[in-house]
């Protein structure tokens, strides 16, 4: 702070009150230390001064998977916006998405390696000392012939890296690996599995749809994929020469998606999958015409209309209106948010999945379309985590049957309930080692802490989903060079393996990615020679895609287990 006498500080207190005098006092005291601009003499040959550079990546900060282009200076970052030319968000961008600068510049990153002093605190080590002690436990415990208590929990990875991942437990002889995130959908990923056979998720084609009809799912908030979402919205809404598109929403509470709605209809919390069957019993009963009419009819006998308005607080007429109107419009139905969140969201959404089955908007433009295998990115098979196995797991660590576990990307003492006593399990295992950019209350429980690079400074790829309705893969390149002293994910398992004495063939992320990349360009008929130029549009573009050779619209579409909806109504209908 500067000297101020009494002589001064009584002229400010004079000149402007007691007030001015605080407000300079406080100015001096917060004030920044002084910094000079001073311009390079010899720049490096990577930028011009004064000239912005745009690279096009993948945004990280939810699972949208939209296409980011960074505006960089001075080798710096400046500004985020969405790539024209990705499918998934075609230049538009959220809020979320442009504060992905915050994530890089956070000084609250974690800047080197970290071990557990067991004195409430860290201490840095360096990088070679960190990954020898780590590959020294993982050597102890493969002697051991105990892979299997070696865990690896990760966050959502998808592409590539989550095939070194893969590649990593051959490697080290790790046995186990699960991704948790508690934000991602399960339910509608186990309703399209029991109803259409699908593992991935299908392609919601709200832009082409004429009758939308949302139970709960906010699809302009968070709804999986919001800003594909708003641009399919968009048209609906203002696109379609033929008429304006409707837009019906379901939920007890307003949200945006409701605002901005036709019409709202505020359910009764829980009875969502009720109004759906009971649209649905309207039409089985009226205007349906397929050979399984009547088991339609006969699954769907107690959800008359006179019934679901009691328990839903929809009017009858409403119910038989929405009916007559989804059946005979170009038409979709969605389902998400609190309706599909609780003890019987599975049952909602299949609830929902007959709808549009009776509708005949399964495998239709505006409806729902099954996303074709990705063809270009083959990524290996992973086992998302419940919260059964999430619990299975905390009791395994609490009954020490878990030697090492490995983290990254997720914060399970943050997302699971209390009463699971995850943090509690944690503190039985002998190595816990997270693979964090941020210090949270996982990673603080840690023995070893391994600092991962932002996602604007590594390598990478990824397959949106639920995808655009044809194949989309994109490169995710680092934009800006490594701020602090941080490795990427897949660097770390390399080195680690390697530190073991494994044959691995690649020396980084970067040369595993364009490897898998080369290897696939040739798989699909590419020449060898072009691989080249092929690599680097795709770094300029962003993204790779096949629209033409795997759109999966009008693809036959199996028959509805009807058998099922029993075992759905009794869900539904709750306890007594």
């Amino acid at each position: 702070m500067a000297n101020v006498n009494r002589r001064d500080f009584f002229k400010f207190v004079g000149a402007g009150g007691v007030g001015t005098g605080a407000g300079y006092l406080y100015a001096e005291l917060v004030k920044r230390p002084q910094e000079l601009l001073v311009p390079q003499v010899v720049p490096p040959e990577d930028y011009s001064p004064g000239l912005a550079t745009w690279y096009n990546t993948v945004c990280n900060q939810c699972s949208g998977g939209c296409g980011i282009s960074v505006r960089i200076r001075e080798g710096e970052a400046k500004k985020i916006e969405g790539n024209p030319v990705h499918p998934v968000n075609q230049g538009r961008l959220c809020a979320l998405g442009q504060s992905g600068l915050n994530a890089l510049y956070n000084p609250d990153r974690l800047k080197t390696p970290l071990r557990n002093n067991n004195e409430g605190g860290f201490q840095g080590i360096g990088w070679e000392k960190a990954i020898d002690e780590l590959a020294q436990k993982l050597n102890e415990s493969r002697a051991r012939g105990q892979s299997g208590r070696v865990q690896l929990l990760t966050g959502n990875i998808r592409g590539h890296v989550n095939e070194l991942i893969g590649h990593f437990m051959e490697w080290v002889g790790v046995a186990s690996h699960m991704q948790y995130d508690f934000t991602r959908p399960a339910n509608l990923y186990e309703a399209n599995q029991l109803t259409f056979g699908q593992s991935m998720l299908p392609y919601y084609d709200i832009r082409n749809t004429h009758y939308l009809l949302s139970f709960g799912a906010d699809y302009l908030g968070t709804w999986l994929s919001p800003i594909h979402n708003s641009l399919g919205y968009g048209h609906l809404r203002q696109g379609q020469t033929e008429k304006r598109g409707t837009c019906i929403q379901v939920e007890p509470r307003m949200s945006l998606s409701g605002a901005n709605a036709d019409e709202w209809l505020p359910a009764v919390p829980g009875s969502e999958g009720s109004l759906a069957l009971g649209i649905a019993n309207v039409i089985a009963n009226g205007h349906y015409t397929g050979a399984d009419q009547v088991e339609w009819a006969n699954a769907l006998t107690t959800y008359t209309p006179s019934n679901i308005a009691r328990l839903t607080g929809i009017s009858e007429a409403d119910i038989e209106r929405i009916a007559e109107e989804f059946f005979t419009n170009a038409s979709l139905a969605i389902a998400g948010g609190a309706a599909t969140a609780g003890t019987e969201g599975v049952a909602t959404h299949i609830a929902v999945n007959a709808l549009n089955y009776l509708a005949g908007n399964v495998g239709q433009k505006g409806g729902v379309i099954f996303n074709s295998d990705p063809g270009f990115v083959q990524t290996s098979a992973f086992e998302h985590a419940n919260y059964q196995q999430m619990i299975t797991l905390a009791e395994k660590m609490r009954n020490n049957e878990v030697d090492i576990l490995i983290l990254h990307d997720t914060n399970p003492i943050f997302s699971m309930p209390s009463s699971s006593n995850f943090q509690e399990a944690m503190e039985n295992v002998p190595l816990v080692v997270a693979l964090s950019g941020f210090m949270d209350e996982t990673t603080a429980m840690a023995d070893l802490i391994l600092p991962t690079d932002n996602y604007l400074e590594s390598w990478g790829d990824d397959v949106p989903e639920p995808g655009v309705g044809f194949s989309v893969a994109s490169i995710s390149q680092p934009v800006v060079n490594r701020l602090y002293d941080t490795r990427p994910l897949g660097d770390i398992l390399i080195d680690t393996a390697r530190m073991m004495g494994a044959e691995v063939n690649w020396d980084s992320t970067e040369a595993y990615i364009q490897d898998v990349w080369s290897r696939i360009y040739a798989q699909q008929g590419g020449d060898p020679l072009g691989f080249d130029d092929f690599w680097r549009s795709a770094l300029e573009a962003g993204v790779w895609g096949q629209e033409a050779a795997s759109t999966n619209q009008g693809a036959t579409v199996k028959p509805f287990p009807v058998n099922q909806l029993p075992g759905v109504s009794n869900k539904l209908e709750g306890d007594e």
